[in-house]
């Protein structure tokens, strides 16, 4: 279970009564920041809460993002791009002071590895078909 290996796992469990599954994702940005050095993974995920927060309703949400940030990067390697990034995401505890995450699709393999991993950002958005 990915949740057991991020910081704030109750970020994930206040919306989803179940975990949603990191396989089946879609990569929609990775950003590098010297500040940390943090990477921030940008997610639109396969899964749909069946309790979503009411202002998502509201908005006519229908799909959601997940932002995870990667705490004390120390290594990141990123081998292609494309305009649409179908992956399959794995998070890991290497040692009791390192995260491994995988990330693997047709057109991209991207591996990094830092101390820890947090929920920066969930949300609910209108994915139009």
């Amino acid at each position: 279970m990915w949740t057991s290996v991020i910081e704030n796992p109750e970020a994930i469990r206040s919306i989803f009564a179940e975990e949603p599954s990191l396989t089946s994702v879609r990569l929609m940005k990775f950003e590098l920041s010297e500040d940390g050095p943090t990477a921030n993974l940008s997610l639109a995920l396969a899964d749909y809460p069946s309790s979503p927060p009411s202002r998502w309703a509201r908005v006519g949400a229908n799909a959601v993002t997940l932002v995870l940030q990667l705490m004390g990067l120390s290594g990141v390697s990123l081998n292609g791009w494309g305009t649409e990034n179908p992956v399959s995401c794995e998070l890991r505890r290497q040692t009791s002071d390192e995260c491994v995450i995988t990330v693997q699709g047709a057109t991209i393999t991207l591996n990094a590895v830092c101390r820890a991993v947090r929920v920066a950002h969930v949300e609910g958005y209108k994915r139009i078909a």
